[in-house]
């Protein structure tokens, strides 16, 4: 595991029973999936040098330290700060939603492990993989709608809203959403950017939402 674990996919994003630790005590693929994908979109969040103290200096075995770095404390945790006079609120990588965990991370490893899950390659080319006595759903929609969520959460609040205010910070366009109560809710990519002092050369990635034909 990397900061999050297989049994916080839950809901939209469960996982099946089978998913767990293999019998030989070796790493299930969802595992694989969580100790690749999440440090790939962290590094690619934060920059390499940020990433690399954030992976060597305040991280053992997946888990952040209790004497990790304020800053990384933040970054996981989530805080309130305000800028420019508005109140704002980072939610945190992972924050504690009742008896639920949410995480910008489980949407984006959830996408690349359902991605794989959908189709194999077979000697006669790609077949899209059938589960016994399961339902047959429309796999680019749950694609679709899986990977709009994670990058709604990385870069903005919303598809829509005339609550908005528009910067650019280091070539990077941003849009800021209001959640209707006079603080901001922002994403990860607002928080990182309003706080450069703190994560500096923050390599600030942004993604493109897709539609249902998958473009």
């Amino acid at each position: 595991m990397y900061l999050i674990e297989e049994q916080n996919f839950q809901r939209q994003y469960s996982l099946p029973t089978n998913q767990g630790r293999t019998e030989d005590g070796s790493s299930s693929q969802a595992t694989q999936f969580i100790d690749g994908f999440v440090p790939l979109f962290l590094k690619d969040a934060l920059g390499y040098d940020n990433f690399k103290d954030l992976d060597e200096n305040n991280i053992t075995d997946g888990v952040l330290d209790t004497d990790a770095d304020d800053r990384w404390k933040e970054l996981v945790n989530g805080k309130e700060y305000t800028k420019d006079g508005v109140l704002k609120k980072w939610n945190g990588l992972i924050s504690t939603k009742g008896v639920f965990i949410e995480s910008i991370l489980i949407p984006f490893v959830y996408y690349h492990w359902l991605e794989n899950e959908l189709s194999q390659m077979t000697s006669t080319g790609e077949k899209r993989v059938k589960s016994k006595n399961a339902v047959n759903v429309n796999s680019t929609q749950r694609l679709v709608s899986t990977w709009n969520h994670f990058v709604k959460l990385n870069q903005n609040k919303d598809l829509y809203s005339s609550n908005a205010t528009y910067s650019i910070v280091n070539g990077v366009p941003f849009t800021d959403w209001y959640n209707g109560n006079g603080s901001l809710e922002v994403s990860l990519l607002e928080f990182l950017s309003d706080n450069l002092e703190t994560y500096p050369d923050a390599n600030l990635k942004t993604y493109n939402y897709i539609n249902q034909f998958g473009l």
